[in-house]
């Protein structure tokens, strides 16, 4: 009868042992993940006439058809960055005439470019 009422009382304190998971189980769970990949939209060509700019502002296109632009950035020599998300590569673009478009194919860099703004 002791051995029994021992046997259960070890049995009874262990259980809750069991029943705790270690913290490497968390490691072992699924994660649900959810990405959106954006599309991204092709503005039509009276794209800049109509942006609603305060007065003494006006836009036009500098460059077009460089396909998914994430971030913007302009280098001291005026070359302008444009990291391309969908792409995975940074271009640079430059207004080598002074026309206030740019000029030539955009020239592929894939790198960042340190002292540039914004």
């Amino acid at each position: 009868m002791k051995a029994a009422l021992l046997a259960s009382a070890f049995l009874f304190a262990a259980t809750p042992a069991l029943g705790q998971s270690s913290p490497e189980d968390n490691d072992k769970r699924p994660v649900q993940a959810h990405f959106y990949e954006l599309t991204p939209l092709k503005p039509g060509p009276d794209f800049a006439s109509s942006l609603k700019l305060p007065r003494g502002y006006r836009a036009s296109v500098w460059a077009n058809g460089l396909g998914n632009s994430r971030m913007i950035a302009v280098a001291p020599d005026g070359a302008v960055y444009i990291s391309r998300r969908s792409e995975a590569d940074i271009i640079r673009l430059v207004d080598a005439n002074g026309d206030g478009h740019a000029d030539g194919a955009p020239v592929v860099n894939g790198q960042a470019v340190q002292g540039c703004t914004a």
